[in-house]
């Protein structure tokens, strides 16, 4: 079982955290969030990570969405795999 949170970046930039999901291998972080897009950026970024107490923590995979593609999935619910970091 994993402690797994997710990171939001423009770019390399992290804009937002969710919560940790304690103790699971399929987390859902069921959090919405809103903020400005205040300069301009190539890729949005999904990061998973396992939360390690004692060491940093570990980058599971991500999803990276150019810019252009972004109007593509506005407004529906879309499901992406994980890619490896």
């Amino acid at each position: 079982m994993r402690d797994c949170f997710c990171t939001i970046n423009l770019d390399q930039e992290e804009v937002y955290r969710t919560q940790v999901v304690e103790k699971s291998l399929s987390p859902f972080f069921s959090e919405e969030f809103y903020f400005e897009i205040p300069r301009t950026f190539q890729y949005l970024s999904f990061y998973v990570y396992d939360k390690n107490v004692l060491q940093r923590d570990l980058r599971i995979g991500k999803v990276a969405i150019k810019k252009e593609d972004l109007c593509n999935h506005s407004g529906k619910e879309t499901w992406f795999s994980l890619q490896p970091v």
